[in-house]
């Protein structure tokens, strides 16, 4: 072999070695988006992104899933149990027709009013 077949072969190693390293590296994309939009599954996502090195429609749904916010699966964390808040009292109003519902409203008396000494 002469220098220039050594040479063409150190090429073609290099070559490879670059397009490979270039393939993982794209590969890996859809892990980096969910991490740096803070998806709760962003190392799920990174392990589906890199399983589409086997089969390429995984790395797709990998890099769909990394841009929306949907969570796949159950979540196994627990959620903190929500104490029922209690009720709010009834405003003055309801509260007063609210046990005289079914009562017609009576008309309330009105006390002739005393001049003051102004009017006087």
């Amino acid at each position: 072999m002469t220098k220039l077949d050594y040479i063409s072969l150190g090429l073609i190693f290099f070559s490879v070695i670059i397009i490979v390293l270039g393939v993982v590296k794209i590969h890996c994309y859809p892990g980096k988006v969910a991490e740096d939009r803070g998806h709760p599954q962003a190392k799920a996502i990174e392990v589906t992104s890199l399983l589409g090195l086997l089969i390429f429609p995984l790395w797709m749904l990998a890099l769909v899933w990394a841009y929306s916010n949907a969570i796949i699966g159950k979540m196994y964390r627990e959620e903190p149990v929500k104490e029922p808040k209690p009720a709010k009292p009834l405003p003055e109003f309801l509260e007063k027709h609210r046990k005289h519902h079914h009562e017609a409203p009576k008309a309330e008396k009105s006390e002739p009013k005393k001049p003051t000494k102004e009017q006087k």
